[in-house]
């Protein structure tokens, strides 16, 4: 996964949080950490994500674990490595990508049939 797809994956969880007036990526983990083993897996971030709507693949998810994990084991995060992952995220431009977006949908929409007659 390159860095631009970590920082994505990363803004896009701090988006989420932000968007569900979560304050701290400390309060969220365990929303995260489905088996409540205190350990943050890829399946546990994976199925996280698909439930808050973030498109990624388990493959991307691994990448992101691995990218943050400070322990040898990469292949999860404990809740210390999801605080370090997340201490400087900012969800806000994601939101207001989204937002401006949606606000703009119909005006997308009507311009892109406009563009099919031309062609």
């Amino acid at each position: 996964m390159s860095p631009p797809a970590v920082a994505l994956l990363t803004e896009q969880i701090a988006a989420v949080l932000s968007h569900n007036g979560i304050s701290s990526p400390d309060e969220a983990f365990p929303l995260f950490d489905r088996d409540q083993d205190d350990l943050l897996s890829v399946a546990d971030l994976f199925e996280s994500c698909k439930e808050v709507q973030i498109s990624t693949s388990e493959q991307q998810v691994a990448a992101w674990i691995a990218c943050y994990a400070t322990q040898n084991d990469k292949s999860f995060l404990t809740s210390e490595a999801w605080l370090l992952a997340l201490e400087n995220a900012d969800g806000s431009r994601v939101l207001e990508v989204f937002f401006w977006l949606f606000a703009h949908f119909a005006q997308i929409c009507s311009s892109i049939r406009r563009l099919q007659h031309c062609l």
